[in-house]
Parts: C-alpha cells; sequence; structure tokens
C-alpha cells in the first residue's frame, strides 16, 4: 500500500468540548483533521476543515467527511468524541495498515478505566441481546455498546477479527483504508447512532479485506459521554441498530425483536417519547430498516431522546 496522506474525521453534535482538544493537539502533531458537523455549533479555526450539515447520523457524517478529503488521503481514521488516543498510537496504527496484505480496517484494544478489551465484540445474538439487555436494566448508568464486557489484558501484538462472522471491533477508534472503505460504499446511513461500526467490519471483511485488531495499542473510551441522551434511550437506539444488522446481513432479527419487545416496558418510564414512538412502530409490524427510516426525522430533531 503506497504512503498518502491520514486523515482523523470526528463527528459533532453538541460535543465540541470533547473534540476541540483532541482535533487541537492531533493538528499540532501533523495530522489532518475533518470535522462533521451535525449541530452547526463547531467553533471554526480549530480544524481543517469543518463540514457543516443535517443531524443525519454518524455513519453519515463521516461518508461526508470522507467524501470531501483530498484524494492524497489513503487512510481514516473515525474518531469518536469520547475516545482519547495520542498520536504515536495513531501512526502505529496506521504503518500496521500499511504494512497489510489487503488492508481493510485496524483497531486498537479498548480501554475503559481499568478494563481492556483486546478480542472485540461479539456479534448480537437473540440470547446475547438478553443478557445485555439485562445488564442494561439493573446498570442503567453503564448501557454498553454491542457487546459484553471483558477484563482480558493484551497478549499479543496483533489479532484477526471476526473470523467466521463471530466478532468485531468498537467504533470508539477505526483506522480504515479508503479503498476499502469507498469499495463497499462507506457506512451504511440506515443507522442512525448504534451498529454501524459492526455493519461496516462486517461488510469490509465480507469483501475480502483484512480487519485487525493490535492488542498492544490502546484507545481509551469515555462511553457515551459525548451523548447528551440518558442511558434508557442509548439502549433502545442499540437494539434497533442491531436488529437493523441482522436483517441486513440476513440473520434472524425477529427473536431479537421478541427479547426487545420484553424489556421495552422496563425503560419505557425513562424514555417515554422513544419508547412510545417504537412500541406503535413494533405493533404495525414494522421491520427494523423501516422502523429506523421512520423515527429517523425526529431522531435527527432529538425531540424523541430529550
Amino acid at each position: 500500500m503506497p504512503d498518502g496522506r491520514m486523515a482523523v474525521v470526528f463527528v459533532n453534535f453538541n460535543s465540541e468540548h470533547l473534540i476541540v482538544p483532541s482535533a487541537e493537539r492531533l493538528r499540532r502533531d501533523g495530522l489532518l483533521v475533518v470535522v462533521a458537523d451535525n449541530s452547526g455549533s463547531y467553533p471554526g479555526g480549530t480544524a481543517d476543515q469543518v463540514l457543516a450539515g443535517p443531524n443525519d447520523g454518524f455513519g453519515a457524517g463521516c461518508n461526508r467527511a470522507v467524501a470531501a478529503i483530498g484524494s492524497d488521503v489513503d487512510v481514516v481514521c473515525f474518531h469518536n468524541p469520547d475516545a482519547e488516543v495520542d498520536t504515536p498510537t495513531l501512526r502505529a496504527l496506521e504503518a500496521a495498515l500499511r504494512n497489510g496484505r489487503r488492508p481493510g480496517i485496524v483497531a486498537p484494544a479498548e480501554r475503559v478505566g481499568t478494563r481492556v478489551r483486546s478480542t472485540g465484540y461479539h456479534y448480537p445474538t437473540a440470547a446475547r441481546e438478553l443478557l445485555l439487555g439485562v445488564h442494561a436494566l439493573t446498570r442503567p448508568k453503564k448501557v454498553p455498546t454491542v457487546g459484553s464486557e471483558s477484563t482480558a489484558r493484551p497478549k499479543g501484538p496483533s489479532r484477526p477479527l471476526g473470523e467466521g462472522g463471530k466478532r468485531f471491533a468498537s467504533g470508539a477508534l477505526l483506522v480504515v483504508d479508503r479503498r476499502a472503505f469507498e469499495a463497499v460504499g462507506g457506512f451504511d446511513e440506515r443507522y442512525f447512532l448504534y451498529a454501524e461500526d459492526l455493519d461496516l467490519w462486517h461488510r469490509v471483511q465480507a469483501n475480502g479485506d483484512e480487519v485487525h485488531i493490535r492488542t498492544d495499542l490502546f484507545v481509551d473510551h469515555l462511553w457515551a459521554s459525548s451523548s447528551g441522551m440518558n442511558a434508557a434511550s442509548r439502549e433502545v437506539l442499540r437494539w434497533l441498530g442491531v436488529e437493523l444488522f441482522a436483517e441486513s446481513s440476513g440473520s434472524p432479527w425477529r427473536p431479537m425483536r421478541f427479547v426487545h419487545r420484553a424489556l421495552l416496558p422496563v425503560l419505557a418510564g425513562r424514555c417515554p417519547a422513544l419508547a412510545a414512538e417504537v412500541r406503535r412502530l413494533w405493533r404495525s409490524r414494522r421491520t427494523p430498516s423501516e422502523t429506523l427510516a421512520a423515527l429517523r426525522p425526529q431522531l435527527a430533531q432529538g425531540s424523541l431522546c430529550a
């Protein structure tokens, strides 16, 4: 893979207080920083490019940023606002990607406090959704992304993930070959907030490109601290994302819906507007893609998750 430039992409939705310090530091270190500004609140002069646009979701913002950067950029780092990583780690991830036989995605191990996840996240199943749902109900202030907690310590420099369609890396920080990203059409913009990382990982791998996690490199993830919505709203949106992934990848999604419907009443009091609208759509037998499409205008306005 010839050497070009790496761009770091952030998507902002009222999270500039987290992005600006990282963006300014990365720019001082010589990295190109691009911000897709979905809320119109990002301050000018703190990134190389600021692209104002509608609140059309994380994946759509990332796609908008990649489309705007120059052709000399061949590696893109998708950097969550609530992730913290230093420049040497980013450069090491970039080098690991460039050294691949057929580069796709390289991710670091994810560190949350003292816990380290070095083997990624499990692909969702109905049984796993039940376990995660119960976890979210009993510990509402720490809603996980798709997957489950791990205390495993790193054991080696690199680990291929997702072989056989079982695991994927967190979207907290992904370093992606631009060719591989564009070959699969970028992020699927039907997702609004959750599971677009799983979907991208799955499609890049299915296209024959390499997906790896570097277990000796870390990103610190602050667990949705950039989001103004409460834990119950995040959990319901996570459900919608994993149902859409199951539908899109040809896996059974109806057993997941059965689990989610059983859990929804417990969360309803914590996110009443979102729960009521999701319940209405599910009663009308909307598929996962139809459900998210119907919710998108209200999600974009922020009226359901206030």
